[in-house]
């Protein structure tokens, strides 16, 4: 006795379906991240109050992670899938070059986006400061300039994120 089974061929790794299922699950993952991060302010606000400080700090952080987060995720799905393409046309060893000048050409992005946002915070600190007291438009200036370090290195992180693992080294 034979039992028939049907076997399906697989999909194309390019396939509709796939770039689908893979946004679904990007977005699904993008969602649950902004939703422990608003619980994490929530909890933060709840535990400790709200201040100017911590308002005048949320502020100074909002433009900075902004900028990252629409230029990293740009970024990552636009190269990644063109380095794939690459890198099975011509090989690793051919690609590796222009992976490792693309990452010096982020790195200098990155400095000149970040020396933008330094210079211009005090135009937009008063701004996002609207109607908070006086002292929060200052506060909110030099406190951009202190977070900005950390979201720099943080959006270099991110850009690097998508090479590495195409690579392998991530």
């Amino acid at each position: 006795m034979s039992t028939s089974s049907t076997v399906l061929p697989p999909r194309p790794a390019n396939s509709a379906t796939t770039a689908i299922r893979a946004g679904m699950a990007t977005s699904l993952a993008n969602s649950v991240v902004h939703v422990i991060n608003i619980s994490r302010d929530a909890a933060l606000a709840l535990a400790f109050g709200t201040s100017v400080a911590l308002d005048a700090f949320f502020l100074a952080m909002m433009v900075p992670i902004f900028l990252a987060t629409i230029g990293v995720g740009a970024y990552r799905n636009t190269i990644v899938p063109l380095l794939e393409r690459m890198i099975h046309a011509k090989g690793l060893a051919q690609v590796a070059g222009m992976i490792r000048h693309l990452m010096f050409r982020n790195l200098r992005i990155i400095g000149g986006v970040g020396l933008v946002l330094a210079v211009l915070a005090p135009v937009y600190g008063p701004f996002l400061a609207g109607r908070l007291h006086t002292d929060a438009e200052a506060l909110t200036t030099t406190l951009t300039w202190a977070v900005l370090p950390m979201a720099l290195l943080s959006a270099s992180a991110g850009l690097a994120e998508g090479p590495l693992q195409i690579m392998g080294h991530y």
